[in-house]
């Protein structure tokens, strides 16, 4: 008996009580937790083909596909969930910033940095891990000018000094930043 049988057999008397959103959230759950990371996959892509989310993409089940494809880390598994993130982005579904900082990581790790960018760019707001992420992306992409400027300006909002301008900084302790000035 596999996992998802509960929930595809209605010949099981199951039938109805499982059709909760929650219901396949803690089964994909427990398949992670449990380390099949192809099973949440499988049957994840199973409840997709059944349409059972009504052309949407539920942002913690897309976060643990993301996760099951990363800890597989297989080209397969990335292609995968690169097709998922696609699908749901044109579905106009809601991909939270952990999904995207794991499919970012992915496409780095897969030789698809571009991916990664793209997809960093859609984050509103960036945490310490997405902006590490967006660092080494732009690493991968050749792009070290951007990658220290960028760099730079995260370590200047880090100790409150607002916007970077290129130049020495004052904090308000006198110094100008021109030789004293």
């Amino acid at each position: 008996m596999t996992a998802n049988n509960p929930f595809s057999s209605p010949n099981q008397g199951c039938e109805g009580f499982f059709n909760q959103l929650t219901s396949y959230v803690i089964l994909l759950d427990l398949l992670y937790e449990a380390e099949k990371f192809g099973e949440v996959i499988t049957v994840f892509e199973d409840l997709l083909s059944r349409g059972v989310f009504a052309n949407s993409y539920p942002r913690d089940m897309v976060c643990l596909v993301f996760a099951a494809a990363y800890r597989i880390g297989t080209p397969e598994a990335y292609n995968k969930a690169k097709k998922i993130a696609t699908d749901a982005r044109k579905a106009e579904s809601f991909l939270s910033s952990r999904a995207i900082c794991l499919m970012a990581a992915m496409a780095i790790r897969h030789g698809d940095p571009e991916t990664g960018f793209e997809l960093l760019a859609i984050l509103r707001t960036q945490n310490y891990i997405a902006r590490n992420i967006k660092l080494v992306t732009l690493c991968h992409l050749k792009r070290p000018d951007d990658a220290l400027m960028l760099a730079r300006s995260y370590l200047a909002r880090d100790r409150g000094e607002g916007k970077f301008s290129g130049g020495v900084h004052s904090r308000g302790t006198g110094h100008t930043g021109a030789g004293g000035r």
